[in-house]
């Protein structure tokens, strides 16, 4: 019963993990169609900045 438990929360879990996935990508779509190339390149360099940050901040304090 706990591995059928386990299987169906993992399946919910995918499944949630795949539509949120699909509608930002929708979404980034749709401003990345309407944004100048400038405007994307500082979008990508600031988020690629936030995340190393972050993954700096991570590797330090564990």
């Amino acid at each position: 019963m706990e591995l059928l438990i386990t299987i169906i929360v993992t399946f919910f879990a995918g499944m949630g993990a795949g539509l949120g996935t699909g509608f930002a990508g929708m979404s980034a779509a749709l401003f990345a169609n309407k944004a100048a190339p400038k405007t994307l390149n500082r979008v990508t360099g600031i988020i690629l900045v936030i995340l190393g940050a972050a993954v700096l901040l991570f590797s330090v304090f564990t």
